[in-house]
């Protein structure tokens, strides 16, 4: 019989085993969708970079596709997420400009 300490340690260990591999399966989840979810050109200048504090990350290759994605995408990609995902994965989406 395990002792006190050693079944708590196996229940944490599963449960932030569970929560990691959820959140892994949404993400990979998200990367699929994203490919639905724009135009073939927009995808070109654009990938996803992470999923931080119920925001998603989006870097885009110049400035003119972040005027773009601001104006055109944003609202869109936010409430495709929320319609597919709920309403509390994706609150907010953050465009920065960069290297793809």
């Amino acid at each position: 019989m395990m002792s006190e300490p050693e079944q708590v340690a196996n229940i944490l260990k599963k449960v932030i085993g569970d929560l990691s591999s959820e959140e892994g399966s949404f993400e990979t989840q998200l990367v699929a969708e994203w490919e639905k979810m724009l135009v073939p050109e927009a995808r070109k200048h654009s990938r996803l970079l992470k999923v931080e504090n119920k925001a998603l990350f989006i870097l885009v290759d110049h400035p003119s596709w972040y005027d773009e994605f601001q104006m055109k995408y944003q609202s869109q990609i936010l409430q495709q997420i929320q319609e597919t995902f709920g309403k509390e994965k994706i609150k907010r989406i953050i465009i920065k400009v960069g290297k793809i």
